[in-house]
């Protein structure tokens, strides 16, 4: 592994020329990302509580959460506790996770999938969303006009809960950050903080029966895939008006 000096890098790579760098974009889909192993998650902080993959808490452990003690200790993969601080001003924190995705133009829906924990409060909260990829994920960026909003604001659970978004097919072609934000103000820390795990994106494409060999679809018959992956017997056109006679 490299470092490449950032401590609020979560996993760094090597490139082609051998600079140390963050992740390589996700461009291939169904995406999963269940933190067993080393993130493929940046991250960018303001204030004290930070992200990190460790084994505190998962579903099942590993998972990716906030602690009070990453920012102190910067000990690689070690069991930071699941928990974090507000009671002095540099307790005050946007902490944010985030992550390149190509999503393919030939999609025609997205969807993202995660398990996530948090009580905190109205103040103390998760959010996730997604950023063009021409904006910088720095700690403000959930304040940008550009911002897509796609949980609204998660509180209120102590247990795992799995949520499922549809996101907005304006991203359908395009690059954008997902990020993953947690917020917290001074006073009134509510535990525990954020957890998410098992994270999956779908680039949804229908198809369409072709049980006639003719390379035009049934539009009676329809099956969806997580990613660009065509079912045997079954074309992207819907353009059979006469499923059973070849040709037509």
């Amino acid at each position: 592994p490299c470092d490449d000096g950032d401590p609020s890098t979560l996993q760094d790579v090597v490139d082609e020329n051998c600079i140390c760098t963050g992740t390589p974009m996700v461009t291939s889909f169904p995406y999963s990302q269940d933190f067993d192993s080393l993130s493929g998650f940046s991250g960018t902080y303001s204030g004290r509580n930070r992200w990190v993959r460790s084994s505190a808490i998962g579903n099942p452990a590993p998972s990716l959460y906030i602690t009070n003690e990453e920012a102190i200790y910067h000990i690689p993969d070690s069991s930071y506790a699941y928990h974090y601080d507000d009671m002095f001003l540099y307790d005050q924190t946007n902490a944010v996770v985030y992550k390149a995705i190509s999503f393919p133009a030939t999609a025609d829906s997205l969807l993202l999938s995660f398990d996530w924990m948090c009580l905190g409060n109205v103040t103390d909260r998760l959010r996730v969303g997604l950023l063009p990829f021409v904006h910088n994920p720095s700690p403000n960026a959930i304040y940008n006009s550009d911002f897509a909003n796609v949980s609204g604001d998660l509180y209120g659970q102590t247990s795992w809960t799995h949520a499922i978004f549809t996101l907005p097919a304006s991203f359908i072609g395009q690059t954008a950050w997902l990020m993953f934000d947690w917020y917290n103000e001074v006073g009134g820390a509510v535990q525990p903080p954020a957890a998410v795990d098992n994270i999956q994106i779908c680039a949804h494409n229908t198809w369409y029966g072709d049980a006639d060999g003719d390379g035009f679809g049934d539009p009676a018959v329809v099956t969806t895939t997580c990613g660009y992956q065509q079912p045997t017997g079954y074309v992207a056109n819907a353009l059979d008006d006469c499923p059973t006679l070849p040709g037509r």
